[in-house]
């Protein structure tokens, strides 16, 4: 058979595959290329021909395979309409997005810009969520870059959702269809009879070019009840050109709605009207500002254009569904209560009640999976117990059972955090509450516990859901979390320095962390003798560069109580520099916390920050014999909105002290303020930069040694 024979007939024989198997259900990708061996490489047919396959990998590596190695190629199932082919074939709107571009083209600083990011939301009477996710999307650098994969995620236990298509648009035109499929479906049930999953939609686009688009289109429907309401929203912000964003809703049009709707003009334009028996609510904008993403900035709802549309319900009967799904899966279980009173035999209420929160802490895993991924109720807490393991709500329930076994008042409080700046008070809505708590009472008070870490103690909130909206679904209460107390949080840091007379130093530190400070320390009880001993060194390079370190004590990292504390001796062969006779003391003041972030030049945002707190510095130098420091700086007392400083030089007999207490205040710093908090900085370090000169005392005057002897 001639060579031009073979490659005719292994040309039919692929076709022929092509043809009789079916295509994957759910590729990740356009094609799938299946060897012999059994391998199976997703990517994308790049020909055939001389008896080699051509095939480009998902990472974008080109590989070449002798034909007689492969058992077929499955063609990726593609959705659009075969007969668009052109420029000229797609929609009016479609086509004039892509001339405006070209006759006002977007900054290429930008990898991408998106010229039409439409959804579309539609209330039902049957009580479902018909929506739509429309984008076209323009490719300014990078061909085939990771804005150019789009994904969609939905909950396949509530949810359908499909890709309606997807065009690739070459800069002279052409238009290719583009291959979709499921590409991940995770369970997220923990043995639940709901098997509770999400899957995630894919657009692959392989065909993307620079220069040229990329048009696609998700549909979906969700049922909606009383826990899944109607409701849709979001910040008109963007990273990136845009060049029309649009929002259409429709509800029968007797539908009770709570709008929601900031900082709209100039950018937004809004229109409300009826069509038939339906409210048509649009929210277009065109060519809004590329907004900047800054360090501690607040959310974008703050600062950007932000709408929800929700349906009216009133806080109480969002309580009362929840409570009512609480109340089915807390049933009374021998096990639980048997656990109860084994962790609180002879304790104190308030004991008790801190024993089973730090169980349910320590022993009872967080699976890390979000109370709103899936069923937002709880396991039955009996199942928890036995597995170890839940997610936030499941351990919330778990202790909240365990605490009324033992007699204890304790019960389920759902809060956010306050960063996130939801309209709570305007639309009450479930899902913007994801942070479950558990409030306990008793005789003397009350405790708020939050079980975000597993190194937190009880009864302590961290800064985000301190001073936060809550929900308690058993008494449809609504209110704010309490605002955590500035001294329980608090950083003491006191360093002895023995200075010798050849310029070198031993230090010995003391340090103290309590509340929020001393989480993030709790966390070194995880670490090995060789993890923890060479984070001390590494931290005290901090101090000065030539540390050494001789010995350290870490204490309360294995206890959920206050204060961690760390003893810790080290050496610096060189902590002055001498000249002159006389010598410079070297900076030895570190003021990690607090620091301002690195901002854009021209920022536009407020600074936020969740911290109130107290840190304390206290440095006492031992002088070697014979030494002395003349001068020493003036106090210094700087204040602002944010912070309040205070610092000191004193003699301390034979040495100096210098004693230094920072208040941060957790407030909210508008962009006009930002000179004044970086002044009060600045001037808090330059305190701590002065040099200080240490010189050799005078000799006392004969006459005085004199009298001593006598």
């Amino acid at each position: 058979m001639s060579y031009r024979a073979r490659l005719l007939l292994l040309l039919c024989l692929f076709l022929a595959a092509c043809a009789t198997v079916p295509p994957r259900p759910d590729p990740a990708c356009p094609d799938n290329l299946v060897r012999l061996d059994g391998e199976e490489l997703p990517g994308r047919l790049a020909g055939i021909a001389d008896g080699q396959i051509r095939f480009v990998t998902l990472n974008g590596e080109l590989k070449t395979y002798a034909a007689a190695q492969v058992a077929r190629i499955d063609l990726g199932h593609r959705l659009g309409d075969p007969r668009l082919n052109r420029l000229t074939d797609l929609d009016p709107e479609i086509r004039a997005l892509i001339a405006d571009a070209a006759a006002n083209p977007f900054s290429r600083d930008y990898t991408h810009a998106v010229l039409l990011l439409e959804q579309r939301r539609t209330l039902t009477r049957d009580g479902q969520m018909l929506g739509t996710y429309r984008e076209l999307v323009q490719i300014l650098q990078n061909a085939g870059l990771d804005e150019a994969n789009a994904t969609f995620s939905y909950d396949s236990r509530r949810d359908e959702a499909r890709v309606d298509f997807g065009y690739a648009i070459a800069p002279d035109g052409k238009i290719s269809i583009l291959s979709s499929g499921a590409v991940r479906d995770t369970s997220l049930g923990d043995g639940r009879p709901d098997g509770s999953s999400r899957r995630q939609l894919q657009i692959a686009l392989p065909d993307a070019e620079v220069g040229g688009f990329v048009y696609y289109q998700f549909s979906f429907r969700k049922k909606l009840d009383p826990l899944y309401t109607f409701a849709h929203g979001g910040g008109l912000a963007f990273s990136s050109p845009v060049g029309v964003a649009r929002t259409i809703v429709r509800v029968p049009k007797d539908t009770a709605l709570n709008i929601v709707e900031r900082h709209l003009a100039p950018e937004v334009v809004k229109t409300d009207t009826v069509e038939g028996d339906e409210r048509v609510i649009v929210y277009e904008a065109r060519r809004p500002p590329v907004r900047l993403d800054e360090p501690l900035m607040p959310s974008w709802n703050v600062v950007a254009p932000y709408y929800l549309v929700a349906v009216a319900q009133p806080w109480w009967a969002l309580a009362e569904a929840y409570a009512a799904g609480w109340n089915e899966r807390l049933q009374p279980d021998a096990a639980v209560t048997a656990k109860a009173r084994e962790l609180t035999a002879g304790r104190a209420p308030r004991e008790a009640a801190a024993a089973l929160y730090r169980f349910v802490l320590r022993d009872i895993r967080d699976n890390g999976t979000a109370m709103w991924n899936r069923d937002p109720l709880p396991k039955p807490p009996a199942q928890t117990l036995v597995e170890a393991l839940g997610n936030r709500i499941d351990r919330a329930a778990l202790l909240v059972q365990l605490a009324q076994a033992a007699g204890l008042d304790a019960e389920l409080i759902l809060t956010e955090n306050w960063r996130e700046h939801l309209p709570w008070s305007e639309a009450p809505l479930l899902r913007n509450l994801s942070q479950p708590l558990v409030w306990f009472c008793f005789a003397d008070g009350v405790a708020w516990c939050s079980l975000d870490d597993e190194d937190r103690v009880f009864g302590s909130l961290p800064d985000t859901l301190a001073g936060s909206f809550y929900l308690a679904p058993a008494t449809c209460e609504t209110g704010v979390t309490p605002a955590n107390d500035e001294a329980a949080n608090r950083a003491t840091l006191r360093y002895d320095i023995y200075l010798d007379t050849g310029g070198g130093a031993r230090v010995v530190e003391h340090h103290e962390w309590t509340g929020n400070f001393a989480v993030p320390w709790r966390d070194a009880r995880q670490l090995n003798d060789k993890q923890l001993r060479d984070r001390m060194q590494n931290e005290i390079r901090d101090i000065a560069p030539r540390m050494k370190l001789e010995s350290f004590q870490l204490s309360g990292l294995n206890d959920l109580t206050d204060p961690v504390m760390l003893d810790r001796v080290s050496t610096c062969p060189l902590l002055t520099v001498s000249g002159g006779g006389r010598y410079q003391l070297l900076r030895l003041f570190h003021l990690s916390y607090g620091e301002l972030p690195q901002v854009e030049p021209q920022r536009q945002y407020p600074l936020e920050t969740n911290r109130r707190y107290i840190e304390r510095h206290l440095y006492r130098f031992h002088l070697s014999a014979g030494m002395t420091v003349r001068d020493l700086p003036a106090p210094v007392k700087i204040a602002n909105r944010w912070s309040a400083y205070e610092g000191r030089w004193t003699r301390d007999g034979d040495g100096l002290t210098f004693a230094s207490e920072t208040r941060f205040f957790g407030l909210e710093l508008p962009p006009e303020e930002f000179s004044g908090y970086e002044d009060f900085l600045r001037a808090r370090r330059e305190l701590a930069e002065i040099p200080l000169l240490l010189e050799k005392a005078a000799p006392e005057p004969a006459a005085a040694q004199g009298r001593k002897k006598r």
